[in-house]
């Protein structure tokens, strides 16, 4: 199977690891260091021996003939297509002349007209609609950092060294974009270096950092510790968030039976594919984050407990849920618990848990792409070493 530009490829994945000392330790020498941008995952094809009416006869659509213009596919990280969201970058990927064909990874933030500073992730998010794009394209601008050029007139370029496929973005891109930016990067040097730019990025309002080795190759839907994120650690003490899949949910009571629930249960893959809880969150949410929260599960909904799910009887929901939904939760920190499956240790009783979770969001990423109890178990030794 080759890439092809028009077709989307799984999104290589980062791990995570507690300390400066730690990261450098695994990436090694020959690494380097990018700032980690807080948007949303952006993989976009252009295609110049394709165009759009081309594409839209294929698919019986109506064909306009102006419409003569190089084929430009926007996918998000769970492989959506977006292209229609984000008409501006259209027009700017169609102006690149320096490649007929070629497929680029990157994280699109909005940009305040005003300041020119990134805005934060909820103000972002805003972009991706399917109603009044043109006006919010105007309102509220976006960048996209570009860090990863995976195929370039011909070529594929996922087993060549990172540091290759660096060069070859640097070609193609060049400067002068109004909306294509590289991510900045800079070698690897030692721990105190790497803390040094960690609080240099978020005194900028960036997420934290991302550390990657220079001779790695792209794994598309690969978790593996070729590229490191570390992100800002917040006043409760973890971290970082962690990416989970409600398994299922509890019906709501009193003021929350308007919203068909009131609490659910969220889990990280476990060993042998199976699912483990992690947290079970009521808190936290706003009226339109609920409402979401029961429309996403209504289409998972199983009938009985999944063969799969290693839940303790005391947290057993009152619906179950298929994995689907995705969503991004905080903590103050990991603990031991009796009653959650995460991390299980038979001779003590207990797991892992997340003391005080809350939703911080909803993820677009694929089910595989969720966390593991293994990233737990790290996260809950680097946080007791801390």
């Amino acid at each position: 199977v080759q890439l092809t530009p028009g077709i989307p490829v799984r999104a290589a994945l980062a791990e995570r690891l507690p300390s400066a000392e730690k990261i450098v330790e695994k990436i090694g020498e020959g690494g380097v260091l990018e700032p980690k941008i807080d948007g949303f995952r952006v993989q976009i094809h252009l295609d110049r021996d394709r165009h759009y009416r081309e594409v839209k006869a294929e698919k019986g659509l109506f064909v306009n003939e102006v419409e003569d213009k190089p084929l430009v596919r926007i996918f998000s990280r769970g492989l959506e297509d977006m292209t229609h969201m984000f008409p501006d970058l259209v027009d700017e990927v169609s102006g690149l002349t320096t490649a007929r064909s070629a497929i680029f990874d990157g994280e699109a933030a909005g940009v305040d007209p005003g300041t020119g500073r990134l805005v934060p992730f909820q103000e972002t998010v805003q972009r991706k609609r399917k109603h009044g794009v043109r006006e919010k394209a105007d309102e509220l601008p976006l960048v996209v950092y570009l860090f990863d050029l995976l195929y370039c007139d011909g070529e594929p370029l996922l087993a060549k060294p990172f540091s290759y496929r660096r060069e070859k973005l640097e070609e193609v891109i060049g400067k002068g974009k109004k909306q294509l930016e590289i991510v900045a990067q800079e070698p690897l040097k030692n721990a105190i270096q790497l803390r040094r730019k960690f609080t240099e990025y978020i005194g900028r309002g960036l997420e934290g950092i991302m550390a990657k080795k220079g001779e790695s190759v792209y794994q598309a839907g690969g978790r593996n510790f070729n590229w490191v994120k570390f992100k800002k650690t917040t006043e409760e003490g973890l971290i970082d968030t962690v990416d989970g899949v409600v398994m299922g949910y509890y019906r709501g009571r009193g003021k929350r039976n308007r919203f068909g629930l009131g609490a659910f249960l969220v889990g990280v893959r476990g060993s042998g594919d199976r699912w483990v809880t992690l947290a079970k969150i009521g808190t936290g949410l706003s009226d339109e984050q609920w409402h979401q929260m029961y429309n996403a599960c209504q289409p998972l909904i199983a009938k009985t407990k999944p063969a799969d799910y290693r839940v303790h009887k005391n947290l057993a929901p009152d619906v179950w849920v298929l994995p689907g939904v995705v969503v991004e939760v905080m903590a103050d920190e990991i603990t031991r618990s009796p009653t959650h499956t995460c991390c299980f240790d038979e001779k003590q009783k207990n797991g892992l848990a997340m003391r005080f979770p809350r939703l911080i969001s909803f993820r677009e990423k694929l089910v595989a792409d969720a966390g593991h109890e293994m990233e737990i178990k790290s996260m809950y030794t680097g946080q007791n070493q801390q």
